[in-house]
């Protein structure tokens, strides 16, 4: 009789070990504010990483004003919003594809394609358009779940 307890018991616990196994394995992944508050984050400090290579005093060149104040222009409203991070989805796609294409001109014009300034505007847009991925996947995924994006 103690065998068939034991066997039952034994059953039991292994079943429970497999559920708190998958709830551990379980990812809660980020909502669409705090996505946007990191990709935000990032961008705002690949922008200033570029600023400041263009603006070191033994690199700056006259050339570079017109692409540098463009960079800042993406990176005030990347910082807007950071602090605004809108849960309407509209505006934000209007505000972030508003700052993808300053820094897309900025990277553009920037006179000097072998300087590291170019290569940090040239990383912030590739960024720019993986981390909007990001965003938009966390949207689609909350909006599946029934939540609220």
């Amino acid at each position: 009789m103690a065998t068939p307890n034991n066997a039952a018991h034994v059953a039991v616990q292994a079943e429970l070990c497999q559920k708190q196994a998958a709830d551990a394995c379980a990812v809660q992944l980020p909502t669409v504010q705090q996505a946007i508050h990191l990709a935000c984050s990032v961008l705002a400090e690949a922008l200033n990483d570029a600023i400041k290579a263009a603006s070191s005093n033994s690199q700056w060149r006259d050339e570079y004003q017109d692409s540098i104040t463009a960079a800042e222009v993406a990176l005030t409203v990347v910082e807007q919003l950071k602090v605004e991070a809108p849960s309407d989805a509209g505006a934000f796609d209007t505000q972030w594809w508003r700052a993808t294409s300053v820094a897309r001109l900025a990277r553009d014009a920037f006179p000097d394609k072998d300087s590291g300034a170019w290569r940090f505007l040239r990383a912030a847009v590739d960024e720019f358009e993986s981390l909007y991925r990001v965003v938009d996947f966390l949207a689609i995924k909350a909006e599946q779940e029934g939540g609220a994006a």
